[in-house]
């Protein structure tokens, strides 16, 4: 069944009452990817206020300046860290992101 059809279906199923329009429409949940997960986390933190993140924990125990690269990069793609001043650092054997302020 195409896409085209699996809509034309649920479509179909509103019209007769079978189903309402929110769980007609409703897919396959995405997983949550680890940099949504640091973003959501950050965009929920107020200036000043950091965390930190074991990248053993993630299996890059070895490489934490490249891991901490690919936080920031990361988290630029993200509408919840879009507008926040952050900094991603290497404290030790530990990643730390810091809310640093806000652009606007």
């Amino acid at each position: 069944m195409d896409s085209r059809s699996h809509v034309a279906s649920k479509v179909k199923e509103i019209r007769d009452g079978k189903q309402n329009a929110s769980e007609a429409m409703k897919g396959k949940p995405t997983a949550q990817t680890k940099w949504g997960k640091f973003a959501r986390r950050l965009a929920k933190l107020k200036t000043g206020e950091s965390f930190l993140i074991d990248p053993a924990r993630y299996g890059r125990k070895d490489d934490r300046l490249r891991f901490a690269r690919e936080i920031r990069n990361g988290l630029n793609g993200h509408n919840c860290c879009m507008l926040i001043r952050r900094s991603v650092t290497v404290r030790g054997s530990f990643i730390e992101i810091k809310r640093v302020g806000d652009w606007l």
